[in-house]
């Protein structure tokens, strides 16, 4: 009986053992599915990270070498026909092409298939890599996914883009038990050449030695009698000096007495680590040191602003003015005017004085008049008419106002003062009225403050016939003379698919500037060049290297874009008063070079600038007792810059 007990439990034992193998042998089936998500899903993540990357570093690699060759121009920049090794490639029609395909060396493209080969993507050698590259100007947008709502996502001011996507099927280990031989991952990247807002209200430029009128060295602000700046936006200080030092003197912002910066609706960025702000010690933090490239000029890289008559070939006419003197109500042309006193063979003689407004001028681009209001106004019988509907206007001795004048859509250039004849000033507005007619949707106004030695001037100087311009020197800026000046400007804006203007393609990159200095007259060294990284010792494009101590005040290191003491000496100024400006409405950029700077002072007590103006310069300051504050609100119109951007 035991004997056969036994034979039934050992069957038993038999079949139970091989059910578990069955068991287990199905249990393998899902155990190599949960290795497969774990295993193969896990690889294939990491892949896809890996072609993320390839694709980030390929688009932006080609867009960042197709930004260093267009350099400045990339604002009237389209698809050429016929690219070359100095341009930007597009794929014809943005089409998706293979990178296997970009065999030019020439072309940015390639540079950006290379980039995705050095990041792990070697489609030219592992056929399970594909990697396709498009790109094009603004006429042709990327597609861009949609926001959470399902509207579009869209990046403004896109001048040129490069969308990469990168592909890899991946064998499968674990998965392939369930029939997943391989699979596919994919990343899909889009750089661009896009406008960003610059985002600072205030910047101070100078640094070491950079003085604002023989003193106050190494400041960018120096006020003093209950001065107050305040800005929504960073009030960004470039000076290095915290104290005693070479080049300076005390630190980067001075607010002697109850004066003050308002640090409690501003953000302050200095590149000091200790600066005294509202009587107080200031230590900024880590993110309010900013970085390098906080302190340079943000209009680095750019030209001065180009003359759009210069298109005129031999220049524009000449109206001559007898005794420089505009009054009545009088509505005058896009024209190069001068004063004159007498004539040489039948020609009026430029005389240097300037031109002064007593009664009620307009600045109109549509008329053809020369007419001062009195007998006496020559219109020139050389030089062309000007075409297009954004023209040049020309001043040459600058302009003096007592009366009121009315700027309209255009560049308006205050050419030069002698200094016998104007007091050093090339733009003085004493109880003048200044309006602005012009829209954004007409380009806008730009005011130039500059001298012959302009680039491209001697085109337009030609025309005058005269060599008065040889004694014509760069000069300051009186924005408020006398008691009830008021000032209402709008800077040029640029054109955008949404606000059509009739601002011209080639001063785009000039977007919001409402007054520009020329970078000439400063104490320091500026080359116009956008090429000049390592231009006569110049580490920075645009301003001297702000390793040095000091500026280097001689005429001959500094070349011809310094402007020496002798002829310009105290010309770097804005001045702001000493009488009251009864309203101040600048809604754009005020730009002044590194080493000029703006003095604002009133004669009657405590008075305010308020409007929605981005402050580009040197440094603010005010004498003591009398200064003026400088409330500046959200600009409407401000400086763009360009950088390269993931925009995907």
């Amino acid at each position: 009986m035991n004997e056969l007990q036994n034979r039934d439990r050992q069957g038993a034992d038999k079949r139970q053992g091989g059910q578990a193998i069955v068991l287990v042998t199905l249990a393998l089936f899902a155990m190599f599915g949960l290795m497969g998500l774990a295993v193969d899903l896990g690889w294939s993540f990491f892949l896809q990270r890996s072609a993320q990357s390839a694709a980030d570093a390929a688009a932006l690699g080609a867009v960042q070498e197709a930004k260093n060759r267009l350099g400045a121009s990339f604002a009237s920049w389209t698809c050429p026909g016929s690219p070359g090794a100095t341009d930007a490639w597009c794929t014809s029609g943005a089409a998706i092409v293979d990178c296997t395909t970009v065999s030019n060396t020439s072309s940015n493209l390639y540079n950006g298939c290379r980039y995705a080969v050095s990041n792990g993507f070697d489609h030219t050698n592992n056929v399970r890599q594909t990697v396709n590259i498009r790109a094009s100007d603004s006429t042709t947008l990327p597609a861009l996914p949609a926001t959470a709502s399902g509207t579009p996502l869209g990046v403004k001011g896109i001048v040129y883009w490069v969308t990469v996507s990168t592909v890899q099927t991946v064998p499968q280990i674990f998965s392939s038990m369930l029939g997943n031989t391989t699979g596919t991952i994919s990343a899909i990247a889009t750089a661009a050449i896009v406008s960003s807002v610059l985002p600072g209200s205030f910047y101070g430029m100078n640094m070491r030695g950079d003085c604002m009128g023989g003193s106050s060295c190494g400041k960018d602000i120096d006020i003093g009698g209950n001065t107050t700046i305040s800005a929504p936006g960073a009030i960004v200080l470039s000076s290095p000096c915290t104290g005693s030092g070479a080049g300076c003197a005390g630190q980067a912002i001075s607010t002697g007495g109850n004066s003050l910066v308002d640090a409690k609706s501003s953000s302050v960025i200095v590149n000091g680590s200790i600066n005294t702000v509202a009587g107080q010690n200031y230590q900024p933090t880590p993110a309010q040191l900013g970085t390098a490239k906080d302190f340079l000029d943000p209009t680095r890289g750019l030209h001065e602003p180009p003359i759009m008559a210069n298109s005129q070939g031999g220049g524009i006419k000449g109206c001559a003015i007898p005794g420089g003197v505009i009054s009545g109500n009088v509505t005058l042309g896009p024209y190069n005017y001068f004063s004159y006193t007498g004539f040489s063979n039948g020609n009026p003689i430029p005389d240097g004085r300037p031109i002064t407004i007593t009664g009620n001028a307009t600045f109109d681009p549509t008329s053809t008049a020369c007419d001062n209001g009195s007998a006496g106004a020559i219109k020139g019988t050389t030089g062309a008419e000007e075409s297009g509907t954004f023209k040049s206007f020309f001043i040459w001795g600058g302009m003096n106002v007592t009366g009121s004048v009315n700027f309209s859509a255009g560049q308006f250039f205050l050419v030069g003062q002698n200094p016998n004849q104007s007091g050093g000033t090339v733009f003085s507005l004493d109880k003048a009225t200044v309006t602005d007619t012009a829209s954004s949707s007409s380009g806008g106004t730009m005011l130039i403050f500059t001298a012959p030695g302009y680039p491209g001037m001697d085109i337009q100087s030609a025309v005058i016939a005269g060599a008065v311009e040889n004694g014509l020197k760069q000069g300051s800026v009186d924005m408020g003379k006398g008691n009830g000046t008021s000032i209402q400007l709008l800077g040029v804006t640029k054109s955008t698919s949404s606000n059509p203007t009739g601002l011209p393609s080639d001063l785009s990159n000039y977007s919001g500037v409402a007054l520009w200095m020329d970078r000439r007259n400063s104490i320091d060294y500026y080359n116009p060049d956008p090429g000049c990284t390592a231009a006569a010792g110049n580490s920075q494009c645009g301003t001297i290297d702000p390793t040095r101590s000091a500026p280097q005040a001689t005429s001959g290191e500094m070349g011809a874009n310094y402007c020496p003491s002798n002829d310009c000496s105290g010309s770097a100024v804005m001045h702001f008063g000493p009488g009251d400006i009864k309203n101040f409405d600048v809604k754009g950029v005020i730009y002044m070079p590194r080493g000029a700077y703006y003095l604002a002072e009133h004669g009657n007590g405590n008075a305010s600038l308020n409007s929605a103006t981005q402050f580009i310069g040197g440094g603010y300051k005010t004498p003591s007792g009398n200064g003026i504050d400088l409330t500046l609100t959200s600009p409407t119109n401000p400086f763009l810059v360009t950088i390269n951007a993931l925009i995907q």
